[in-house]
């Protein structure tokens, strides 16, 4: 798998889809909706985390009650949470640019309120700078709103926690979009900075006509809880939420980030069928059991909350769970890695 190690690090007792929600053989589906090579399926279920007043990353820096500190550290960011009583949802994968290099964000995180300097893993994903840029913030980060496209960009930085293989990711993405796109995406502010490509106005009205396309697959589904996304004709990954709350608020970020990876993916002279609602269902539905996994790990990110990995030979498991909850399932990602050529 991509020459990652079979070795087992850590053999854990539990099995990771046991965690209460997003349970295998409960997932049910609507869809696909389609455009070009980006089809999304629905997942519909029940809210198994009862809090609901979650602040997104995005929403918590627009009111200013979040601030994301420089720490000069690469692999970790320091947060503060100023609201008195709403909780801030982050979400591994968001990039917050400025301070002095770029960073996408390592782990799934609730910040309850009124707390300082909670550390939050993170990777750079902009080499060599290491100062301010123009006129943004040197001591903290502000958001454009953009995270990360590729399954194995996400696979790197959570699963591998390489550095330099999220560097690899990252040249990779803006070589596929540059290509894709017909013009060079880096800019001269910063020509690695994954967040400045994603900017590019090529790139974004590539991606614009896929989000206009797929934007409304959630209206009127109230019983929404997640989305899995199948590019090129493959099932490629999935997001479920344990609260239908939090899910329609991200679901446009995770449209988006899909679309940037469908239009780096994109075949113009080849169209490509959705796979079957049956297939996509077993998929998500199918049990993952540590015991069985090539890699299977376990650790605190937080005093309440615990992140589960486990990788298998076909794809990879990323759970947040709430302890507080009754080890409810805050959200669970799949992702297919790409196969070797």
């Amino acid at each position: 798998m991509n020459g990652r190690s079979a070795v087992v690090l850590t053999v854990l007792a539990l099995v990771a889809c046991g965690a209460q929600g997003a349970a295998p053989g409960d997932t049910k589906l609507s869809g696909p909706y389609q455009h070009e090579n980006l089809a999304v399926f629905v997942v519909h279920g029940k809210n198994t985390i009862t809090e609901t007043a979650f602040l997104t990353l995005d929403e918590a820096l627009a009111k200013k009650v979040l601030v994301v500190h420089e720490t000069e550290q690469v692999r970790e960011l320091t947060v503060d949470n100023l609201s008195e009583k709403e909780s801030i949802f982050i979400q591994s994968g968001e990039i917050v640019s400025g301070g002095k290099q770029d960073r996408m964000l390592g782990i799934d995180l609730v910040v309850p309120p009124k707390v300082r300097n909670m550390k939050v893993p993170s990777f750079c994903v902009e080499r060599s700078r290491w100062s301010r840029r123009g006129s943004e913030a040197a001591e903290v980060f502000a958001t454009r709103g953009n995270a990360a496209p590729s399954n194995e960009l996400k696979i790197a930085a959570r699963l591998d926690k390489d550095q330099g293989k999220v560097w690899q990711q990252v040249a990779k993405s803006q070589q596929a979009l540059s290509a894709k796109v017909g013009a060079d995406v880096t800019k001269t502010a910063s020509p690695t900075s994954l967040d400045l490509t994603l900017e590019d106005p090529k790139v974004k009205a590539a991606v614009k006509a896929y989000t206009d396309a797929l934007s409304k697959a959630i209206e009127g589904k109230d019983d929404a809880i997640g989305c899995a996304f199948a590019i090129n004709g493959q099932v490629y990954s999935s997001d479920v939420y344990g609260s239908n709350v939090l899910f329609r608020k991200l679901y446009p970020k995770l449209l988006e980030a899909s679309a940037i990876e469908a239009v780096a993916k994109l075949q113009k002279d080849k169209k490509f069928s959705a796979p079957a609602a049956d297939a996509v269902t077993a998929w998500l539905n199918k049990p993952r059991e540590s015991k069985n996994a090539v890699r299977a790990l376990s650790e605190k990110v937080a005093p309440a909350m615990r992140a589960h990995t486990v990788e298998s030979k076909e794809d990879v498991l990323f759970d947040t769970v709430d302890e507080k909850a009754g080890a409810s399932i805050l959200k669970r990602i799949l992702v297919k890695p790409e196969e070797e050529k």
